[in-house]
C-alpha cells in the first residue's frame, strides 16, 4: 500500500507541472465546460478586436476619399517606408583606410572640396580624402561616413570603435604603385585618407593600412548651413559648408532683391557661380541635398555684403 500512495503522488506532481490534473470523480465535465466558456470569450474578444480595427481603416479611408487626398496619403506611406529602409537599413561596405601625419590634428589646410581651413569649417581632425570611387568627381564633398577597423587582430582597436568622417578632399590614384601597397586609392578600391588623429581612434599608430568597414550616416552639425561669397563684377561664387542631414549637396540656386531664383553651377567641390551682378542686393540661397531635400534661406547676405564674407543660413 505505501507504494502504491507514493507512485498516486508522484503521478499528481508530474501531472501538476505539466498543467493538467487526475480526472475526479463528477469534476471532469464541469472542468471541461469551464475551459470552453473561456475560451469562448477570449474568441468573442479578439472578433471585437479585428472589427474595431476594421472600422477604424473604413474610417480613415472614407474621411481621406472624401478630402480627395487618398492618392497623396497612400503615395506617401510608400515613399516614407521605402526612405526608412534606405537610412535605417544602410549595410556596411569594405573598404581601406591609411592616416597621413599632420601637425594640426587635420589632414590638410586646403582640400579638393574647397573648405579651406577644415578647422574653421568645423570639420577638423574628422576630415578624409577619398578615393575616386567614393568621392565621385565632388559630389560626396561634405558627406558622413561611419568607418571602423574590421578584421585585423594586431592593428584594430579592441571592439572595432568607430568614428564619422566628413569627406573634404580626394585622394587621387597612383597607378605607377600596387593597389596593395602606395596605390591604394587606385580605382575601383574605396579607400579613406584618415587624419593620424582620428585614425588611432580605431586603428594602432604603427599600422601602415588597415581594411575598414563604412557607411553613410546623417551629419550633425552645430548652427545653420554657411556661405562663403568670394568672386568680381562678372563672376560670382559661393561655398556651402556646415550642411547638416546628408551633407551633400546636388543643386544650390541664389537670389537678388532685384532677380528671380538663379541656378548656380558647380564650380569645383561644394563651391557654386553663377555670372550674375548681385553686388549691391540682399542674398537668399536655396540648397538642394541628395535626398531632394531643399532648405530655402532668405536674405542670409545683407546688401552691402562684401566678398570674403562667410554668411549663416538655416540648418536642415
Amino acid at each position: 500500500m505505501g507504494g502504491g500512495h507514493l507512485t498516486s503522488k508522484a503521478s499528481f506532481i508530474s501531472a501538476r507541472r505539466l498543467g493538467s490534473f487526475p480526472e475526479e470523480k463528477g469534476g471532469s465535465s464541469l472542468h471541461s465546460r469551464v475551459k470552453i466558456i473561456i475560451s469562448q470569450r477570449r474568441e468573442e474578444r479578439e472578433q471585437d478586436k479585428r472589427k474595431e480595427s476594421q472600422v477604424r481603416i473604413i474610417i480613415l479611408i472614407v474621411v481621406a476619399y472624401q478630402m480627395g487626398a487618398l492618392k497623396v496619403v497612400l503615395l506617401y506611406l510608400i515613399v516614407h517606408q521605402a526612405w526608412k529602409i534606405t537610412a535605417d537599413d544602410e549595410e556596411w561596405k569594405s573598404a581601406t583606410a591609411t592616416y597621413v601625419k599632420d601637425t594640426n590634428g587635420s589632414i590638410v589646410v586646403e582640400g579638393a572640396c574647397g573648405y579651406g581651413d577644415l578647422h574653421k569649417a568645423t570639420y577638423g581632425k574628422y576630415s578624409a580624402g577619398l578615393s575616386s570611387m567614393l568621392f565621385n568627381r565632388g559630389s560626396a564633398c561634405g558627406a558622413c561616413f561611419e568607418v571602423r577597423c574590421v578584421d585585423h587582430i594586431l592593428w584594430c582597436l579592441q571592439g572595432s570603435p568607430s568614428v564619422i568622417l566628413t569627406a573634404t578632399d580626394f585622394c587621387p590614384p597612383n597607378y605607377g604603385l600596387s593597389a596593395d601597397y602606395g596605390g591604394w586609392c587606385n580605382f575601383p578600391k574605396e579607400h579613406f585618407e584618415m587624419s593620424e588623429a582620428a585614425f588611432t581612434e580605431i586603428a594602432e599608430k604603427k599600422a601602415d593600412i588597415v581594411p575598414v568597414q563604412h557607411r553613410r550616416v546623417k551629419c550633425g552639425r552645430r548652427g545653420g548651413l554657411r556661405f562663403t561669397v568670394s568672386g568680381n563684377f562678372h563672376f560670382y561664387q559661393v561655398l556651402i559648408s556646415n550642411v547638416g542631414l546628408d551633407g551633400e549637396v546636388i543643386a544650390v540656386k541664389v537670389k537678388g532683391s532685384k532677380t528671380a531664383w538663379i541656378p548656380m553651377a558647380r564650380n569645383w567641390g561644394q563651391n557654386w557661380q553663377s555670372n550674375a551682378n548681385l553686388i549691391g542686393q540682399p542674398l537668399s540661397f536655396e540648397v538642394t541635398t541628395s535626398s531632394r531635400k531643399t532648405l530655402t534661406s532668405y536674405n542670409v547676405a545683407p546688401a552691402n555684403w562684401q566678398f570674403g564674407q562667410t554668411f549663416e543660413g538655416k540648418q536642415f
